[in-house]
C-alpha cells in the first residue's frame, strides 16, 4: 500500500507520460510498419517502464529508491508529453535575458 502512495506521489507525472506515448502510439500504429528503429526503442522502453512501474507497486516492499529508475526511463516520455501540450514552447535563452536586464538597468 505504501508503494501506491509513493507511485501517487512522485510516480505520478512518469505514469502520466506512460499513458499519453501509449495512446499516441497505438493511434498511429496501424498506419506505420514497426521497422522504424525510433519506434522499436520506444516500444521496449514503454514495455519496461510499464513493467516495473507494474512489479513496483504490486510487488515490492515500497522503499521509493525501487521507483527512481521508472521516473527517470520515464522522463522521457513524461517531457514528450509537457512538449506537446505546450505546442513546442521554448524560453529565451538565459544570456540574453540577463543582457537585456541588465541594459535596463544601466540606461536608468
Amino acid at each position: 500500500m505504501e508503494a501506491l502512495g509513493w507511485t501517487l506521489m512522485f510516480g505520478l507525472p512518469a505514469l502520466l507520460g506512460l499513458l499519453y506515448v501509449f495512446v499516441k502510439f497505438v493511434r498511429g500504429y496501424s498506419t506505420r510498419e514497426m521497422h522504424v528503429r525510433t519506434d522499436q526503442v520506444s516500444l521496449s522502453l514503454m514495455v519496461l517502464c510499464a513493467g516495473w512501474l507494474g512489479w513496483y507497486v504490486v510487488f515490492s516492499v515500497g522503499n521509493l529508491r525501487y521507483l527512481f529508475p521508472v521516473v527517470f526511463i520515464a522522463g522521457i516520455f513524461t517531457s514528450e508529453m509537457l512538449c506537446t501540450f505546450t505546442g513546442d514552447l521554448t524560453l529565451p535563452p538565459w544570456d540574453s535575458t540577463a543582457g537585456l536586464c541588465l541594459a535596463a538597468c544601466d540606461s536608468t
